[in-house]
């Protein structure tokens, strides 16, 4: 049996010569006494002596990996030959599978053996000739030398300190500038204490300081290098008027030396920063895709190398940095903490507040993942880092909009409960059925706020000579009602238009062209004034008789003064009931809100054993059903005046449709038999050619009013009258718009000043402010911003700015973009030169043979299935159908930090705007009332707008609540983010597109 042993002079075979001295060790060390001793146990077989001191570091290197040298095979070699087939005794069992699996040398390792080495060690001088000890101790220390500073050449831990001492500086420095500046601040606030006021920026502030000196000189100073024109402004004014005391020139001497030091102290930390960035994308990309640089670079900080990182399982890493945190908890025996260092992570900080320990989980068993694939896989990419990155938001975006995911592997939506109808014998009347009121079944809110989508209501045609369409903006009940008696009325003239004398009709033709040309002129005029609804009408005209199916309250006074009486007493028990009702409304919510605070909005039963929930329920129970009792015992007399209204005497005798159709007749007779000043009827006077007498004491009939009878006109054969009804609506519109422009007090004060920003929100509390004025204050915005007005004061367009861009990305370095912040709250930018002409024309060729309507159920449709409010064709193409897409989504992946391609993101719409194309007001998310395309789409985070063809003019993209208006600019992309940080909707985010005036906008 022979044994390998090592020595800093070379390699050794020894010959044991009694292998029972192997199985009794523990007093082996008493034959290895003297060389002479020694040499009775084993005796020296051969030695291979290095050449150099290179060569004692290879096999020395070799000997700590496992590996055969080539000093030690050649060895091996001479020794074992094919007569020697014995059993080698090595001290590193890895080394002995490496010499068996190479040679085929039987090799021993164990406790034993490691003992006999160890009293070989105790005599080796003695045991090889020509070695003498202070020769080996020499070379030993040598070797020892050589082999440390190998490692320490070579270490994989050596960037990674460097990373270490990067991250710890860039803290003290941040510690250190926050003292410099609260410092100069401070210093420099007893000469101009106003600046600190003006200037909530630090670099700015420095810059100024050491710009202006002392304030005496801030109105010969130029600022225009940092500072805008608005605050360079209010600087000179502040400095004429300060409080501040005077200072000497000795100590304006010491603080510009401060304000030195700051600013050098910056560009060095920018320069750090950037030092790191690139040090961490090179020695761990996928954990800094993942949790970022500086969380990155702290993780490694804490672990002490990467390696030691990659170590750490998940749970480690999740809590990381808060082990004071965890240790307190442990001990006061309360809930441990759920994140440590990766609370700074993008993935958490986005996240709300209820999920943020699932994601920090989460991120750190993806990160445990990241580390040990940048530490020791042989090739580091990115694609492990991206993967998890976009599994992750994907994950964030079913926790946040509640859909949830089984451990079987089948995604599925959380289920919601159906709603519940209820059923009643009772006739109810059909809310859908009236234009001008809210229908749960036919309308579709655009928002949680619940404005109303536009219905397009499409009408038969009966004659093609007298056909007319127009769509037209009202929204007064009056003028609907009319549109609606009209359609009723023209359905029965058709059927007795049709069998209308031929010489009749021609003789009338020429008098029908005019009344048509009057009435295209109305109710364009009509589309001016816009109101809370927005209402598409489809008119129809011919020249017929119509005939009443009503109960004729119009041909008896004594039954109108009826209707007058009994709708008064009608009126009064409504308001009563709804003062009553709200009453009660109000107390019960009180009452049901005290007992959710007592069971925790859950009724989870009763609590025997509990004093404090018995005391709590006695307490809500005496001191809120009294409230309860006493508002019931008052509504009680409310039933009363709610089952007369219910079963109202003459509900059956109640006017319709018909009965205002004969009350228009009357009107149109009266003005067409007296010739009756239409103009002044209008007014509510009445002057007839019988009666020279005037009366101005009659009602004032209304611009639908006036349309209606006009209408009712046309049917009934008075054209001569219609022409004068139509006319005088005509000029009601034309009032009515006056004081629109300036505005009137008929209109509120609301409808004629802009409301953007911070200033909506301040009014999005009131409800009534919301429901009556907020779409018309919306589409007047619009239309303005369209125009090109700019509807935001000089403070706010001041801050905004243009500049260079690279994002955190490498890639941008040399070649960033051209970004201009076009709103600061909430961020929009517009970044150009994002896709190259040459994509711009595959894309479009691509999407041009697929453009199709839109339709969505989630919007109002017209009858043909398009979509309502969008006049533009569009379709939906992927990144993997065409690669110019793919280099746009790369560009803006590597600007905003964000995955964009077809895993963590919806595919690319191309829209195509036609003819006077646009797209009304609306916002991208999907909120409550909206579903998405698809059951896996999560909510919409951001919105990418890009240009692929600009038109010549108009085309605006504009956002009516912050007042603004972006012009389009061939492969720009404009950017903006749909949810706030709680992930709340941002309905300052809403947005239209204006109609395209010349040339082709495609998106």
């Amino acid at each position: 049996m022979l044994v390998l042993f090592e020595t800093a002079a070379g390699f050794a075979v020894f010959k044991l010569l009694d292998e029972k001295k192997l199985k009794e060790v523990d007093n082996l060390f008493e034959d290895f006494e003297t060389p002479e001793a020694a040499s009775k146990v084993v005796q020296l077989q051969n030695f291979k002596k290095f050449e150099d001191s290179a060569e004692a570091l290879q096999a020395g290197v070799a000997l700590n990996e496992g590996k055969i040298c080539k000093p030690l095979k050649k060895l091996l070699k001479k020794v074992f030959t094919d007569e020697v087939q014995e059993q080698l005794m090595v001290w590193d069992a890895k080394l002995g599978n490496t010499i068996k699996e190479k040679l085929g040398v039987q090799c021993i390792s164990n406790n034993n053996v490691n003992e006999l080495m160890r009293c070989i060690k105790s005599q080796v001088e003695g045991l090889i000739p020509g070695l003498q000890e202070k020769e080996l101790s020499a070379m030993s220390l040598g070797l020892g030398h050589n082999l440390a500073r190998y490692k320490l050449k070579f270490s994989p831990d050596k960037v990674d300190t460097m990373i270490v001492q990067a991250i710890c500086l860039l803290d003290d420095i941040d510690k250190e500038l926050n003292n410099y500046v609260m410092r100069a601040r401070e210093w420099y606030g007893w000469h101009f204490p106003e600046l600190g006021k003006i200037l909530t920026d630090n670099q700015a502030y420095i810059r100024t300081v050491m710009a202006m000196g002392t304030r005496e000189k801030a109105v010969a100073t130029d600022f225009s290098d940092f500072l805008s024109e608005d605050l360079e402004e209010k600087v000179k004014e502040a400095a004429e008027v300060s409080m501040g005391t005077e200072v000497a020139d000795d100590d304006m001497l010491n603080i510009n030396s401060l304000c030195e030091q700051i600013l050098e102290l910056t560009e060095y930390r920018a320069q750090l920063f950037e030092y790191l960035k690139n040090r961490m994308a090179a020695i761990a990309p996928n954990l800094t895709i993942l949790v970022g640089e500086l969380v990155g670079a702290r993780l490694i900080s804490h672990a002490g190398s990467l390696i030691n990182l990659a170590k750490h399982p998940a749970s480690t890493i999740q809590i990381l940095g808060a082990e004071k945190a965890l240790f307190r908890a442990l001990k006061t025996r309360n809930s441990t903490p759920k994140y440590g260092l990766l609370y700074h992570a993008q993935l958490v900080s986005q996240i709300s507040a209820k999920n943020k320990g699932k994601m920090s989980r989460m991120l750190a068993a993806k990160a445990a993942l990241a580390c040990r694939y940048d530490a020791l896989g042989e090739e580091t990419t990115t694609e492990m880092g991206i993967e998890n990155h976009s599994k992750l938001s994907s994950r964030m975006s079913m926790l946040e909009t509640g859909y949830s995911r089984k451990l079987s592997g089948k995604a599925k939506s959380q289920s919601a409960f159906a709603s519940y109808h209820g059923t009643s014998d009772v006739r109810q009347y059909h809310i859908a059925a009236d234009t001008t009121m809210e229908s749960s079944t036919k309308r579709k809110f655009d928002d949680s706020y619940g404005e109303q989508k536009a219905k397009r209501i499409k009408v038969e045609e009966v004659e093609e000579a007298a056909a007319i369409t127009v769509s037209s903006y009202d929204s007064q009940r009056e003028f609907t009602d009319a549109s609606r008696s009209g359609k009723h009325a023209l359905d029965s003239t058709a059927r007795q238009s049709r069998s209308a004398n031929r010489e009749e009709r021609i003789r009338t033709a020429k008098l029908r062209l005019n009344v048509v040309r009057c009435v295209r002129g109305t109710v364009c005029e009509m589309a001016a004034i816009k109101r809370t609804e927005m209402v598409f009408l489809v008119l129809f005209f011919t020249i017929a008789g119509v005939a009443c199916d009503g109960h004729a309250l119009h041909t008896s006074w004594a039954q109108i003064d009826q209707l007058w009486k009994d709708e008064s007493e009608a009126i009064a028990r409504i308001r009563t009931t709804m003062h009553s009702l709200s009453k009660l409304n109000e107390v019960l919510k009180r009452y049901v809100a005290s007992w959710e605070d007592l069971t925790g909005s859950s009724d989870s039963g009763a609590r025997s054993g509990d004093p404090a929930a018995a005391f709590a329920l006695l307490h809500h129970v005496s001191r809120g059903w009294k409230h309860v009792d006493q508002v019931l015992q008052e509504t009680k007399g409310v039933l009363g005046d709610i089952e007369h209204l219910a079963s109202r005497p003459d509900r059956e005798l109640l006017p319709n449709t018909d009965d205002l159709i004969g009350a228009s007749e009357s009107l149109a007779r009266l003005a067409h038999v007296y010739r009756l000043n239409t103009t002044e009827l209008a007014r509510g006077g009445l002057h007839t050619t019988v009666d020279r007498e005037r009366d101005s004491s009659y009602h004032t009939l209304s611009m639908s009013d006036l349309a209606h009878i006009g209408l009712v006109a046309i049917n009934k054969g008075f054209l001569g009258v219609a022409v004068e009804f139509l006319r005088a609506a005509r000029s009601k519109a034309d009032v009515h718009a006056r004081a629109r422009a300036r505005g009137s007090a008929t209109l509120t004060p609301e409808l004629s000043e802009v409301v953007v920003g911070t200033e909506f929100l301040k009014r999005h509390v009131n409800s009534t402010w919301m429901r009556n004025y907020r779409q018309l204050v919306e589409l007047q915005q619009v239309e303005r911003l369209c125009r090109g007005e700019d509807l935001r004061p000089v403070q706010v367009t001041s801050q905004l700015t243009c500049r260079y861009m690279a994002g955190n990305s490498a890639w941008l370095l040399l070649a960033p973009f051209k970004v201009e912040v076009l709103s600061l709250d909430p961020y929009i930018t517009i970044v150009y030169e994002v896709m190259r002409p040459r994509e711009a024309e595959e894309v479009k060729a691509k999407a041009g043979h697929l453009l199709q309507t839109p339709h969505n159920p989630a919007y109002g449709t017209s009858e043909n299935g398009t979509q309502s409010g969008w006049t533009l064709k569009h379709t939906w193409l992927q990144d993997k159908d065409e690669p110019a897409l793919q280099n746009v989504g790369f560009r803006l992946s590597q600007l905003i930090d964000v995955v964009v391609d077809d895993a963590a993101s919806e595919p690319y719409m191309v829209a195509n705007y036609g003819m006077g194309g646009t797209y009304e007001a609306h916002r991208d998310t999907h909120g409550p009332a909206r579903r998405p395309h698809s059951e896996k789409a999560g909510e919409r985070l951001a919105t990418l707008l890009t240009y692929v063809e600009a038109p010549r003019a108009g085309g605006r993209t504009v956002f009516p609540w912050v007042g603004v208006g972006v012009t389009p600019a061939e492969g720009a992309t404009v950017i903006w983010w749909n949810l706030l940080a709680s992930h709340e909707h941002d309905f300052l985010t809403r947005h239209a597109a204006c109609p395209v005036l010349r040339g082709h906008n495609v998106e």
